[in-house]
């Protein structure tokens, strides 16, 4: 079994490519191809570099950023405003919800279901585990994709052979590679990152870092992880 039991209405995918380039191109155009069709879209970010990646893409389209707490009282347009607007929610706003949660009621307005998706992932697991924590509390059902990039820290030093094996294999035939094989891997990777910070004792950095490499520089030496 895995860290997390995703109930029925939380589906989960990873969509691996081999550039960032290709990444941030496919992730806005899933945004934009989404919110213009009319359907509730949420974007997910852990770090202030790429906030504000996003915030440049979608310069001409309509979006709204939750990064503190004073934004808590605006979080209710995530399920009453349908399409046409991006809501962009960073981790840290989500932590500031944890001691003081909100609670959000489904209304005639509220969509079916959220499409959300999660620019990238935390070296350590459980920083993901705060947006499958707020999709679970909602009202309505929800989906999320990860987009991950080879050359990512998290991929590019510490995949395994059988993980390049098992894309290699699939092929990108649709610019990226998904599979569940490759979710289990990378939450596997996640899990045996974290491990090593604790067994360390180290108090990792979460929110004074900009990026997932300056997470890795300041928590790793290149030889320290595995």
């Amino acid at each position: 079994m895995g860290l997390f039991k995703f109930r029925k209405y939380l589906r989960r995918d990873d969509l691996v490519f081999k550039t960032d380039h290709e990444k941030t191109t496919h992730f806005i155009h899933d945004l934009e191809k989404t919110s213009s069709a009319d359907k509730a879209t949420v974007a997910f970010v852990h770090f202030k570099d790429s906030k504000e990646v996003l915030e440049q893409k979608l310069k001409n389209y309509r979006f709204f950023v939750f990064k503190g707490t004073w934004e808590r009282s605006k979080l209710s347009k995530i399920i009453n405003t349908w399409g046409n607007e991006i809501f962009i929610i960073t981790t840290d706003f989500l932590r500031s919800l944890q001691n003081s949660p909100v609670r959000l009621e489904k209304t005639h307005s509220s969509p079916l279901k959220l499409n959300c998706f999660a620019f990238e992932h935390y070296p350590v697991i459980s920083r993901d585990k705060l947006i499958f924590d707020f999709l679970e509390n909602l009202p309505v059902k929800s989906e999320i994709s990860f987009y991950v990039s080879l050359e990512e820290p998290l991929l590019r030093n510490y995949t395994s052979d059988q993980f390049i094996s098992t894309m290699e294999t699939l092929g990108f035939n649709q610019g990226y590679v998904k599979s569940p094989l490759l979710t289990k891997s990378i939450e596997n990777l996640q899990k045996k990152i974290e491990k090593k910070v604790k067994q360390q004792n180290r108090g990792y950095v979460e929110t004074s870092v900009n990026s997932s490499l300056e997470w890795f520089k300041y928590n790793f030496h290149q030889s320290d992880l595995f």
